[in-house]
């Protein structure tokens, strides 16, 4: 676009900053998204996946920790997890809780492609991020 073709452009809704999200929410999209990413590229590299299946739901567990002490009453969580039909927040809540169980339970009660699971909850996660 040339700089004159900048007087014919409507706006319809003007934007404005994000004031909702402070910078513990900004944590929880980062760590989240680190673990799970971490957590899939081990799978897939066949490397350190033992490190990688304690370490990304540690990091995605922080984020959400993280979430929780900015939300003002934490204690109100459950109340997140029953809104799944209409709230981002919970299904990444549902699918964040279900990578970790899979990554880290997995060498605990391992069952056959435990891994390729939990690394599909962990794609999940970070879409839903």
């Amino acid at each position: 676009m040339r700089t004159g073709d900048r007087a014919n452009v409507v706006t319809l809704i003007p934007p404005t900053p994000q004031t909702l999200w402070g910078k513990p929410a900004v944590a929880n999209f980062v760590l989240g998204g680190l673990g799970a990413g971490f957590y899939v590229a081990a799978v897939a590299s066949g490397r350190a996946v033992e490190p990688a299946s304690w370490l990304g739901p540690a990091l995605v567990l922080a984020g959400f920790a993280c979430v929780a002490g900015e939300a003002g009453r934490p204690l109100r969580g459950p109340r997140v997890l029953a809104r799944v039909r209409t709230s981002w927040m919970s299904r990444e809540l549902w699918i964040g809780g279900a990578f970790a169980l899979l990554a880290a339970g997995g060498p605990v009660v391992p069952f056959p492609g435990h891994q390729a699971v939990a690394a599909l909850a962990a794609l999940a996660l970070a879409l839903a991020k």
